[in-house]
């Protein structure tokens, strides 16, 4: 017996379960699953009809192989044609695969074919007339012209508009796939879904695509070509996605992004990150929704919305970790190559760093509080010109780069740059090991281990290496300690300033100290701790010397040795013999104390001060100031001073010998003034060995290279000479 001629024949509804479940058991039959519906049907080809139940509707069981109803047909009335269709009027079929109910109800239905293990159940069942289909597991779909069964596989195809809802899923399209043992809806063209919030005024997740797919059993959907969801303020667009909810209800759980995939901050805050790469995946905590993690995959770009300002970051691989409340990033990671662009923020430039790797790493509490760059870091700082502030171009490189940070990586503290560490401002150039530096103050701390190339600065005129170097670079100094080694080019003169100062301006000075401060900004260089500074034939040594390369002033201090290019009797500075060699060597003095003023041409040595000069002739005080030409850098006088109490000392070439309180040289007349009122010139007595003629005043006048003395007294008189022992006048001249 077929089923489709259980009612042709007359059989009670109540007798049907037991004869198809005792034919089962008898026999099987081939399934048929090639039977089609040909339409139209009409009365005349029918070869039974069944009325309809008066208050009532008629019901026929359809019975699987384990006995159990596999279709129940719920209708008001029916047809049998003499080919095998049976066409049932406002019906209702209920289908149960593993234990699992679906319901197809429409104004009518045609059922064609064999199938089931004996062949009792219909192959295919026609629907058409709003349709309306619903399942076990809360699925409920609409669909107003047509909708066909087909038992083998299990699948119910819509060809047209269908609309359908789930709890607080709804959907829509053109076509569909229905797979009820699987409870699987593919929706084939035009496919839209909504998912409403679960709270009132919440914000509902939107989804449309040229397809999309339900697994309801599997808790998963799948969106395919041009997909595109709103969530949280979010719009995710990529070629497909999947996106798979918590099996105890409509929680995203994870959304998975292929194809040109986006996610994009939407609304008029538009605070969520943009995210772009071939693929996304994002995963959100099954109790709350809230994303915890966002894997970008191949050319990957987040442009995260940080202190009022976006942080871009770039790589083939990105990674992003939040905390509890979905929006505190507690870790990011990315893999070369990686770029990272961080906003301009108030007095902090923009900066773009790129390496091979980033990891970054915080708390759900503080955010982000370090980030870690690896292989051939670039940090490079710009800030455009503003009024009354130049523009600023700032590189750094390095094999590392580790930032503190103060919550998220645009809000950087302190910057470590390590291993082979160069900088870049204007024409400052560092390099070091390691450089610290601090983003906020633009200070440069430089370091090396023990046994490395020291740090090494150049700035403008000056360049260094030291043990330590600490820069800066809004001031555009430095200071540097431990064993420095420095180089400074004094200003060039020009058409308005005299020819260089105690140096001479435009030729380098080499020095050593153990510290040095340098500031380019105010022309300023501070030497302390066994200073030594060399140009050419001149040279200074003190304990501490402050040169003001503006003013072209210095002051030297504590044991002060300097040796300069000047001779007493008017010779030129660089005058050479025909060999084209130098013929006057340097003078050296030494003192306590130096200040030396560009201005006025002088250099005041004071405290013990005495001028050696290489012919062997000296000049000695308590202070002695030299003040030279005008014009370039030929002496013009030398004034020896002595404190009360004290002397002045000349010693002249031919054992000749003057004191006094106060001495002045005159280069223009080469001849000495001595004052005081114990003055006296001594000079050896040409006809008595071992006797010195000894002439005695207030005023003495004479030449420094020969010819008689000019001696007065307070009142005008000659002054007076006498003979003495060499031996005991030297002894009374201290």
């Amino acid at each position: 017996m077929r089923w489709q001629s259980a009612l042709r024949i007359g059989i009670a509804i109540a007798g049907i379960g037991v004869a198809v479940l005792v034919y089962m058991n008898l026999r099987e039959r081939p399934v048929d699953d090639t039977a089609t519906v040909v339409a139209p049907l009409s009365d005349a080809n029918a070869i039974s009809v069944t009325e309809a139940v008066e208050g009532g509707a008629n019901t026929l069981e359809i019975l699987g192989e384990d006995g159990t109803p596999a279709i129940v047909l719920t209708y008001q009335k029916s047809k049998v044609f003499a080919d095998g269709r049976k066409e049932f009027d406002d019906v209702s079929a209920t289908f149960v695969r593993s234990g699992v109910k679906n319901t197809i109800a429409s104004k009518r239905a045609v059922a064609t074919g064999q199938a089931g293990p004996t062949g009792m159940q219909p192959a295919v069942i026609v629907f058409t007339g709003d349709v309306r289909l619903s399942s076990q597991d809360g699925i409920s779909v609409e669909a107003k012209e047509e909708a066909t069964f087909y038992n083998i596989e299990q699948k119910t195809v819509i060809p047209g508009p269908m609309t359908f809802t789930r709890g607080r899923l709804s959907g829509s399209g053109v076509g569909a796939d229905l797979y009820m043992d699987r409870s699987v809806l593919w929706i084939n063209s035009d496919a839209k879904l909504n998912v409403a919030p679960e709270i009132a005024g919440g914000e509902p997740i939107a989804a449309s695509a040229a397809k999309i797919g339900l697994a309801d059993a599997d808790h998963y959907m799948v969106l395919e070509q041009n997909a595109v969801m709103t969530h949280h303020s979010q719009r995710l667009s990529a070629t497909n996605a999947r996106v798979s909810f918590a099996p105890t209800g409509d929680v995203v759980q994870f959304i998975e992004l292929r194809g040109q995939s986006r996610v994009a901050s939407t609304g008029a805050a538009a605070s969520k990150p943009n995210l772009r790469a071939e693929n996304i995946n994002l995963t959100f905590a099954p109790d709350t929704g809230l994303p915890t993690h966002t894997k970008l995959v191949q050319s990957a770009v987040a442009e995260l919305r940080e202190n009022a300002g976006v942080t871009r970051v770039k790589g083939s691989e990105i990674d992003i970790f939040v905390g509890p409340d979905g929006e505190t990033i507690t870790k990011l990671q990315a893999t070369d190559p990686v770029e990272v662009t961080l906003p301009q923020q108030n007095t902090q430039p923009a900066k773009v760093i790129t390496a091979d790797g980033l990891v970054a790493g915080g708390d759900d509490t503080r955010g982000l509080t370090q980030a870690v760059f690896s292989g051939g870091v670039i940090y490079n700082e710009s800030r455009p010109a503003t009024p009354g502030q130049a523009a600023m171009s700032r590189v750094a490189t390095s094999e590392s780069l580790e930032l503190g940070l103060k919550g998220d990586l645009a809000q950087v503290e302190t910057a470590v740059f390590r291993q082979n560490f160069e900088v870049k401002d204007g024409d400052l150039v560092a390099t070091a090991q390691e450089g610290t530096y601090d983003s906020a103050k633009e200070t440069l701390k430089l370091r090396s281990p023990a046994g490395a190339t020291r740090p090494k600065a150049t700035s403008g005129e000056m360049d260094i290496a030291a043990a330590e170097i600490d820069a800066d670079l809004k001031a555009d100094g430095f200071v540097a300690v431990g064993r420095v080694d420095s180089f400074l080019t004094p200003s060039s003169t020009s058409k308005t300033k005299p020819a260089g100062g105690l140096f001479e301006a435009g030729k380098q000075i080499t020095g050593a100290s153990e510290k040095l401060t340098y500031r380019r900004d105010a022309g300023t260089a501070v030497y302390e701790g066994a200073v030594f500074l060399v140009q050419g034939d001149s040279s200074l040594r003190a304990d501490r010397v402050d040169i003001d390369d503006v003013k072209s002033d210095l002051v030297a201090k504590g044991n002060v040795i300097s040796k300069l290019a000047i001779v007493m009797g008017g010779a030129p500075t660089d005058a050479k013999d025909a060999t084209g060699a130098k013929t006057q060597k340097a003078s050296e003095i030494s003192a306590a104390q130096l200040v030396y003023t560009d201005a006025a041409r002088t250099a005041v040595y004071t405290g013990g001060a005495k001028l050696d000069t290489p012919t062997g002739e000296s000049l000695q005080g308590d202070q002695v100031t030299l003040t030279l030409e005008p014009s370039d850098r030929k002496l013009k006088t030398a004034v020896a001073v002595a404190s009360d109490g004290g002397q002045v000392r000349i010693l002249l070439l031919e054992q000749r010998q003057a004191i006094g309180s106060r001495a002045t040289y005159t280069a223009a007349t080469d001849s000495y003034q001595v004052r005081g009122s114990l003055a006296a010139f001594i000079v050896p007595a040409p006809d008595r060995a071992g006797e010195c003629n000894v002439v005695s005043g207030s005023e003495l006048d004479f030449k420094r290279t020969g010819g008689e003395s000019e001696v007065r007294t307070d009142g005008g008189a000659l002054g007076r000479m006498k003979p003495a022992k060499c031996a005991e006048v030297l002894k009374v001249i201290k």
